[in-house]
């Protein structure tokens, strides 16, 4: 009778070796799990410092309201996430970043450009039968969400809610008249309906086939007909006079790019723009508020006759990209780095100062840019003129980056839990090799500095992990800047 055989030493020495490796794959979670718990700490701990600190700035403002004048446009936003309404199709090959929308082709090209990019645009369709069927979709849609927004609209309510009296020249329905508040009077016809925009938007690291947005970000899609003519301009002549407004705010005319019927009068629309505001007496400060514009003749008649006129300029990354690349290279620039380097913009904008200075000094009844605005996700930088009238700039970097929280967020306060921070510790003040470099201050988080011609200020975002709406944000956070410096 054959003996039974004991275990083999090798099956011992393998139970070994998986105990021991298991040992170590849970020790190595353990580690894991306490440095990602450290980290994310960490995170709060700052995001609890950097909100403390913006809100104490932004408690600093001496309150008092000025009047403001806004022009031009309001809409009726009507925002649904993208793929709900245009999935991807294999047949979306290519990406390419159309002038205007033609065909339904067109739109799933322009829009797998810009989703790729995490780029806002904003395109006008000529085709209504597109257009048409896109709001049927859009209103069977259940998640769907309609405000009435606007560039023009939606600056002058954000003034409205800082407590500013604001007069706005826009085509507007009794719906709209009713629900706005009571310190924004509204100049301009009463419509039956307003102007829609279709607001395709899509959330960070989202897919759409093939491609992944490295931001949350919108796409709209418009067919208007009011906004184009601005056809309230001639009836706020009077209201405007009577009003004498510390501050004009010129809006929305990125709504006449690439529009056939625009382009047959807009020469004239425009010089009526112009001529409104060389009407002002010099103590109103002016701003204009830059938006996507994707056709050249329109940004460079813009350039000649529209911001020599205007004190003030605000941006985003990508339209000051734009407004760069058409006046260093006479090009126009359609998409950009979605979250580009401190130093890098800050080059564009002493660019952008010194050769809109130059542009200037042959246009009779020019102003001299004195203040420049740029918001992007990660953070806000405003420069301005040394010496210029323009005050409390800390403030206004301190209450655009609280604003464009809690617009994004869809909150009347900022949740550190829904937020983070995609911004470095310290930042370069320009490309050059050699820089200076700045460190930020968790506790007094807007870092300020003066430089030769200029006072610069620069707030971190605590960047809304949960969007909740972005069709407006801009126009909301250059408002909440604008109204600190007034």
């Amino acid at each position: 009778m054959k003996k039974s055989k004991k275990p083999s030493s090798h099956y011992s020495f393998d139970m070994k070796n998986i105990l021991t490796a298991s040992t170590l794959f849970v020790v190595l979670v353990a580690f894991i799990a306490v440095l990602y718990r450290n980290t994310e700490d960490e995170l709060h701990s700052r995001l609890r410092n950097i909100l403390s600190g913006l809100i104490t700035i932004d408690r600093k403002h001496e309150v008092h309201y000025p009047k403001v004048a806004v022009g031009y446009g309001a809409c009726k936003d009507i925002a649904f996430n993208a793929a709900d309404v245009i999935p991807y199709e294999e047949f979306v090959n290519d990406e390419v970043a159309r002038e205007f929308i033609s065909s339904y082709d067109d739109l799933l090209s322009s829009f797998a450009y810009y989703f790729s990019h995490g780029a806002a645009a904003e395109r006008f369709t000529s085709n209504s039968t597109l257009f048409n069927e896109l709001v049927n979709r859009v209103n069977k849609l259940r998640d769907r969400r309609v405000a009435f927004g606007g560039n023009g609209a939606s600056i002058a309510r954000r003034f409205a809610m800082e407590g500013f009296n604001v007069l706005l020249s826009s085509t507007t329905t009794k719906e709209m008249r009713d629900i706005f508040p009571q310190n924004l009077n509204i100049i301009g016809e009463i419509a039956d309906e307003v102007d829609i925009h279709l607001v395709f938007e899509y959330k960070a690291k989202e897919t759409w086939g093939p491609y992944t947005a490295p931001r949350a970000n919108r796409f709209i899609l418009h067919h208007d007909y009011h906004n184009p003519r601005v056809s309230s301009l001639e009836r706020f002549d009077p209201y405007l006079k009577s009003f004498r407004p510390d501050l004009f705010v010129v809006s929305g005319l990125q709504m006449m790019d690439n529009y056939p019927m625009a382009k047959k009068i807009r020469h004239e629309r425009l010089q009526a723009v112009k001529r409104q505001m060389n009407e002002l007496p010099r103590n109103t400060k002016i701003h204009f508020e830059m938006a996507s514009i994707t056709e050249p003749n329109l940004l460079f008649y813009i350039l000649d006759h529209i911001i020599p006129f205007a004190d003030s300029l605000g941006m985003n990354e990508q339209e000051l990209a734009n407004l760069h690349s058409a006046l260093l290279h006479n090009t126009i620039t359609l998409a950009t780095d979605s979250n580009p380097k401190i130093s890098h913009v800050l080059d564009m904008m002493r660019q952008i100062f010194k050769q809109l200075q130059e542009k200037r000094d042959g246009v009779e009844n020019g102003r001299p840019l004195s203040r420049l605005h740029v918001h992007t996700l990660a953070y806000q930088l405003i420069m301005v003129s040394k010496n210029s009238n323009w005050k409390n700039t800390f403030v206004a970097a301190a209450r655009a980056s609280l604003v464009a929280n809690t617009y994004v967020c869809g909150t009347a306060e900022v949740d550190i839990d829904r937020s983070t921070l995609v911004i470095d510790e310290s930042f370069s003040i320009s490309s050059i090799p050699g820089s200076r470099r700045i460190y930020f201050d968790d506790q007094n988080p807007v870092a300020c500095w003066n430089e030769n011609d200029y006072h610069i200020c620069l707030a971190p975002n605590l960047v809304c992990t949960y969007a909740k709406q972005t069709a407006g944000c801009g126009d909301n956070i250059s408002a909440a800047g604008l109204a600190a410096q007034i």
